[in-house]
């Protein structure tokens, strides 16, 4: 008398099993890392839209009036909706560039935010 078993044995499952797991860990420690780098993008659309505003706002003042903001630190004095932006630091550095006969003004805006490197943005006001 024979008889057909189907199905699988004890081994077999225990087998497929500690594959899975070993596939699972492995998909895992691939992903985990990419996860704390998707915060990166966000972090620099921000710096890229804070920078850009405190730059407009910049270039927007007269050559003479522009002087006032360099060594500026707090964001409140540069842009309205500062309360959006609670966890950035910026620096504004404005200088005259040598040998531009005073008619040129080099503005640097260094955007920063907690562990994240510095974001710099760099412009020159002239004297028409």
């Amino acid at each position: 008398m024979t008889t057909n078993a189907k199905g699988f044995t004890l081994i077999e499952s225990v087998i497929v099993i500690v594959l899975l797991g070993f596939a699972a860990l492995t998909l895992s420690s691939f992903l985990v890392p990419q996860s704390a780098q998707s915060s990166d993008a966000n972090y620099y659309n921000r710096a890229a839209a804070l920078g850009g505003s405190v730059m407009s706002r910049l270039l927007a003042q007269s050559y003479n009036d522009i002087d006032a903001f360099n060594g500026e630190t707090d964001l409140s004095n540069l842009i309205k909706d500062a309360s959006t932006y609670s966890n950035f630091q910026i620096e504004v550095s404005i200088e005259a560039v040598s040998g531009a006969s005073n008619n040129l003004k080099s503005v640097i805006v260094d955007v920063t935010a907690s562990t994240q490197p510095t974001v710099t943005f760099s412009a020159f006001k002239g004297n028409y």
